[in-house]
């Protein structure tokens, strides 16, 4: 009796342990998974943290561009009024001249 109960079990113990062993391979599977999750969850925050940063970055390159433009702005206007001031006072000295040669 022992043997035919033993000759009950024996399959489905076989079938038992197969059993075990596929759900310690897909367990072994989904932690796998879950820390290739969780790396893709810090990489994506990192990524977020870097793209924040560059934003940063780009809107303070931005006003310094904009305060440059202004600064170039500024000085052509001024170079160009110096220029004609220099311009306007050699043709005035020109002109006397030729006033004077003239006379």
């Amino acid at each position: 009796m022992h043997k035919d109960h033993r000759a009950a079990l024996t399959p489905l113990d076989i079938e038992l342990e197969e059993w075990k062993d596929q759900l310690e391979l897909v367990q072994t599977g989904i932690e796998r998974l879950e820390d290739e999750i969780k790396m893709a969850e810090d990489q994506l925050k990192m990524t977020k943290h870097k793209k924040k940063r560059a934003e940063t970055a780009n809107d303070k390159y931005e006003k310094i561009s904009l305060q440059i433009r202004l600064r170039i702005e500024r000085t052509e206007v001024l170079r160009a009024t110096k220029n004609q001031y220099w311009l306007d006072l050699i043709n005035e000295r020109l002109r006397q001249h030729k006033m004077h040669h003239h006379r």
